[in-house]
């Protein structure tokens, strides 16, 4: 076994998954180390605090009590760390669960209504290069908010309504540059270095009807999701820097997708067992007990979905009783679940 795993640390993703369909005993080697691999746990958050942590790799829960969750509202995940606002508008704050690590922000009086804005943080806010920023949509204008390590109080920078957006649409960071997706594949586009902000829509030569889409962005490059309505599979396209739509990705490979309210994490997988999936969050219930996923190499969705994911989608996002995010598991997230006893966890 030594020797075997010493062979499969050399070898490439595609030749570990011939050499894994050899025999049991060779398909419980461990993948092969790749940079920049990150494992993924889904967060769902209740009213009270109490959490399950829900690792897809392993289809296990695990129940943790947090405290400092209760009565707020997720608005960005990165880096194994969460960026919160309590619902009563008063603060927003990094909070790391793997550590319960908090970092209060300065307050702003800027942002009134929950359907107005959304924000993002673009690298661990203990990185002196994190920026947060937060889009306010108001009447005629966008106020774009932004912070850095070390400042005392929030930058607001004022422009004249070059983008419109209703209800709550998440906003994600690639490098400096963020992106807010609007309907119909609108993007707009902050350079938090220039201090730039525009309007673009990514351009096809073609049209999905009745689908959800979702921007992402894997080492740099965009990528646009297609789900559900009259799609009968899930249908990922790349897209280049003048935000056009380019080939098909029929492969993920040693990727998966775990899709969120309003956009998706694309990350290069550690688990062979979520390679090439994309991931949907639901709701944890007697009648609904599954990690929904869709295979790009069988293209079917599993368990058995309806064909109507739009609605499916739709009736996750409005359930506002539990909000789920997805966030990287660092080593110390880890430990924390390696630490919880046996009896806390349980099979889904």
């Amino acid at each position: 076994m030594d020797v075997l795993r010493n062979i499969v640390s050399r070898l490439s993703h595609k030749d570990y998954v011939r050499c894994t369909a050899v025999c049991r005993s060779w398909r419980s080697v461990p993948p092969p180390p790749r940079p920049g691999a990150r494992s993924m746990r889904l967060f769902v958050l209740p009213d009270n605090g109490e959490c399950r942590i829900i690792d897809p790799s392993r289809n296990a829960v695990i129940y943790v009590d947090f405290p400092e969750l209760a009565g707020v509202d997720v608005l960005s995940s990165k880096a194994g760390w969460l960026l919160l606002r309590r619902k009563d508008l008063s603060l927003f704050f990094f909070f790391r669960p793997s550590t319960r690590t908090r970092i209060n922000l300065p307050p702003t009086n800027q942002v009134h209504s929950p359907q107005n804005y959304t924000a993002a943080f673009s690298a661990a806010p203990t990185d002196p290069d994190c920026v947060a920023v937060i889009l306010n949509c108001l009447v005629g204008l966008l106020e774009v908010l932004t912070w850095r390590p070390g400042d005392e109080r929030w930058t607001v920078h004022i422009f004249a309504g070059p983008f419109v957006f209703t209800g709550v649409y998440d906003l994600f960071a690639c490098g400096h540059i963020f992106y807010c997706q609007g309907y119909d594949l609108k993007v707009c586009v902050f350079n938090a270095r220039e201090i730039t902000l525009r309007a673009a829509e990514v351009m096809r030569d073609f049209t999905y009807t009745d689908c959800e889409t979702y921007l992402t962005e894997f080492e740099g490059e965009l990528h646009v999701v297609f789900i559900g309505g009259s799609c009968t599979r899930v249908l990922v396209h790349r897209v280049d820097s003048s935000l056009t739509l380019k080939e098909e990705v029929r492969s993920l490979e040693d990727r998966t997708i775990y899709v969120g309210r309003w956009r998706a994490d694309m990350v290069r997988s550690t688990e062979g067992q979520v390679m090439n999936k994309v991931y949907f969050p639901t709701n944890l219930t007697r009648s609904d007990k599954y990690l929904h996923y869709f295979s790009m190499k069988t293209e079917r969705y599993y368990p058995n979905l309806p064909l109507n994911m739009r609605k499916k989608l739709h009736t996750m996002w409005v359930d506002t009783t539990e909000r789920r995010v997805w966030i990287e598991a660092d080593k110390s997230m880890l430990d924390l679940e390696e630490s919880m006893t046996s009896s806390t966890r349980q099979r889904i």
